[in-house]
């Protein structure tokens, strides 16, 4: 009877041991995944812009019904990353038949620092509401198709003369989602 009860006796404290490993490791195993879901942010946040060309495909598509037009693309000196991704945009355009000009690294401006992607529709290149068409279509296919940032277009006016432009700034500090 003694030994029963020895033998009883070891195995509750083993069950309470595996107990408490368990819910040890099931912690553990939360902590992990909180920690890479954290990682993951952080990570999309400093990642650098793309369109692959699973998102250039339909921007182009969004695009196509411009064809003929031309955009002029700009970023700022020394911006890598800028560049590669105007080069992208330049590909997505050129898929629509829409023409780009390669203006990239050659942007100065005396205004703010512009984050994110800026689209200037022209005033003198066809119908007033013609370009605002084109620019929103731009701004809808960039942050849509492309998911990226792409700062609201001004509803008062086309400012700029000349070409449709698509200003590719410093890549913000949180993506578009």
């Amino acid at each position: 009877m003694k030994l029963s009860s020895i033998e009883t006796g070891i195995r509750n404290v083993n069950h309470t041991i595996e107990a408490s490993l368990n819910k040890e490791a099931g912690d553990a195993r939360r902590e992990a995944a909180e920690v890479n879901e954290r990682a993951a942010k952080i990570l999309a946040r400093i990642a650098d812009r793309d369109l692959n060309l699973d998102q250039q495909r339909p921007i182009a598509t969004v695009l196509r019904r411009f064809s003929g037009r031309m955009v002029l693309l700009r970023s700022y000196p020394g911006d890598g990353e800028a560049k590669r991704l105007g080069l992208e945009i330049k590909t997505s355009l050129e898929l629509a038949n829409i023409r780009a000009e390669d203006q990239l690294e050659n942007w100065l401006n005396n205004g703010p620092l512009v984050f994110g992607i800026q689209v200037e529709c022209a005033q003198t290149e066809g119908k007033p509401e013609e370009q605002r068409d084109f620019a929103n279509a731009m701004i809808t296919a960039l942050s849509g198709s492309g998911n990226l940032s792409v700062r609201p277009w001004s509803e008062f006016g086309c400012p700029f003369e000349g070409y449709t432009e698509i200003d590719i700034g410093i890549k913000p500090a949180i993506l578009a989602k």
